[in-house]
């Protein structure tokens, strides 16, 4: 990754009201989780054309950094999770971010945004709300103060992604920390399902 790729992510994530670490360092993982690559499979491009369209018919006006009024794709996460001994989680047990010869062509800015977009993908979040956040992160980038465009949403939408970025990490101790009799099972589960729960005083 440039300096110059990076110091965007950073100035974008810097806008973040909290969170701005992790998905900055979320976002410049470990080189071997991207992959560079020619093409996707024809299957793959049809079954994410058609992921993106249910989405946008179901959301009008919704728009994305992850393609362009063509969906032309530039990037594709896939993960793979595994069960664990606490229902109903699971973690990601492999992540790869396939990087299209297109990605490479755009902005350092639209690079950015598609990089924190796989993020959320990354993270187990849903391509809907993938969508939400990138839309209102961009609204927070043009307009910082909330006052323009639902603030209190965006809110919502960082928030539910961090949790799932949270709740990797904590499933994966938990998970290697079980006890035999169950007791631990219990307590961590009521932990990892009260992550980051906003607190019943707040809006």
């Amino acid at each position: 990754m440039s300096a110059s790729l990076y110091k965007e992510l950073k100035t974008i994530t810097d806008t973040l009201p909290f969170g701005a670490e992790v998905v900055l360092r979320s976002s410049v993982v470990n080189p071997k989780v991207f992959q560079v690559v020619d093409s996707l499979a024809p299957e793959t491009m049809n079954t994410l054309r058609g992921d993106y369209e249910k989405v946008i018919a179901a959301q009008p006006g919704k728009t994305s950094p992850a393609y362009n009024g063509e969906l032309e794709i530039f990037a594709y996460s896939e993960v793979t999770r595994r069960s664990l001994a606490i229902p109903p989680y699971s973690m990601v047990e492999n992540a790869t971010t396939f990087l299209l010869p297109q990605f490479f062509m755009l902005s350092e800015r639209r690079q950015a945004m598609i990089l924190i977009h796989e993020v959320s993908i990354r993270a187990g979040a849903s391509l809907t709300e993938t969508l939400e956040l990138d839309e209102l992160l961009f609204e927070n980038m043009r307009d910082p103060s909330g006052l323009s465009f639902n603030y209190p949403r965006f809110i919502e939408s960082l928030r539910s992604i961090l949790i799932k970025m949270d709740q990797q990490i904590f499933a994966y101790i938990a998970s290697s920390t079980l006890e035999a009799d169950g007791r631990t099972t219990k307590m961590l589960s009521y932990c990892l399902s009260n992550t980051l729960k906003k607190p019943a005083d707040e809006p």
